[in-house]
């Protein structure tokens, strides 16, 4: 009987050794695929993956700081500030950065080489629309990408920096039909999983299941397959995971 307990124990403490939580930026859709990429790739590992939402750059500073065992994704800027993370080399999902605006005018006389005249709306929390627009005159910093739609609806600005994926699926869900992309992404941004440095052991491992996945093209089928169930054919929860 006290042998058959002791088994229990261990068995209890196993799998609670195996879990990990990762910070992970709220209101993406971007992050929730990487999330479900993340999610399929650690269970390999016999890991289980939790993931806290928060506002901001509030995630991976955390992350950093060791309050969690890293960060869902971000792109490679954010590494001067993050000295504690380690980066998994092999990208696990892209971030198409892309304007949008709901003025026909605009979208007819859009000319990047005059951005400079608009007034640009930006979430936070988005380090490649900080980046991208930190010496850009005219920007209207907010609190979520919701809010940057809510704005280039009504006319607060004249243009929104979103990721391609996060806009499609915000229009279909707050019904912003005028919202329109002004042409192709403007630039792509690799985004990478990055744990502490306190998790070191699982770099290896976990940098070899996500290499695997990409040269298989398992990630882009979770990708294709996200979109198709949570956008294209309604949305329908940013929790599914494919």
């Amino acid at each position: 009987m006290k042998k058959s307990f002791i088994t229990l124990v261990l068995i209890f403490n196993q799998a609670y050794a195996n879990e990990l939580s990762f910070g992970k930026l709220q209101g993406s859709i971007t992050q929730d695929i990487a999330a479900c990429v993340l999610q399929e790739a650690y269970k390999h590992l016999n890991y289980k993956v939790n993931f806290v939402e928060l506002k901001g750059q509030s995630s991976f500073v955390r992350a950093n700081e060791g309050k969690y065992d890293g960060e869902t994704s971000r792109i490679r800027d954010i590494e001067n500030r993050v000295e504690n993370l380690i980066r998994i080399t092999t990208p696990i999902y892209e971030i198409k950065g892309t304007f949008y605006s709901s003025s026909s005018k605009i979208k007819k006389s859009f000319d990047l080489k005059f951005i400079e005249k608009y007034k640009i709306a930006i979430y936070e929390g988005s380090v490649f629309s900080v980046e991208y627009t930190k010496i850009h005159p005219n920007i209207l910093v907010l609190s979520s990408y919701e809010a940057v739609m809510n704005v280039i609806a009504n006319g607060r600005a004249d243009i929104g920096i979103l990721p391609y994926a996060t806009a499609s699926e915000l229009k279909q869900k707050m019904k912003l039909k005028h919202i329109m992309s002004l042409g192709e992404p403007f630039r792509k941004y690799p985004l990478y999983h990055y744990l502490h440095k306190k998790n070191a052991k699982l770099v290896p491992k976990i940098e070899s299941i996500l290499s695997k996945m990409y040269q298989k093209g398992r990630i882009k089928e979770i990708y294709k397959e996200f979109l198709r169930l949570n956008v294209k054919e309604k949305y329908i929860s940013k929790n599914y995971c494919p």
